[in-house]
């Protein structure tokens, strides 16, 4: 019975068409990299980037990114917080 119902499962799961093409990478990018409302790709920052930076230690940096993600983005409260945190950090580590 549990194969029997493996079998529907696995039959029943969708299927990529196999007559429809795959989209070419470089297309794609350049559709959504002109897609009304965004900005170019090398205008923006990467969380991944900001995240990267705090996590090596690196809290200059990653205040700063996290500054750029919330000017980008300040409907994120989170990027909006870590850049307030981590300039607060900055700030009483200066002498």
């Amino acid at each position: 019975m549990l194969r029997l119902s493996l079998d529907k499962l696995a039959t029943s799961a969708k299927r990529p068409d196999p007559a429809a093409a795959p989209l070419d990478a470089k297309k794609a990018g350049a559709r959504a990299a002109n897609a009304p409302g965004k900005k170019p790709a090398s205008a923006s920052v990467a969380p991944r980037s900001a995240a990267e930076a705090l996590a090596a230690g690196d809290v200059d940096r990653a205040a700063r990114l996290f500054g750029q993600l919330a000017a980008q983005s300040p409907d994120v409260p989170a990027y909006v917080a870590a850049a307030r945190i981590l300039n607060a950090r900055r700030e009483r580590a200066t002498p």
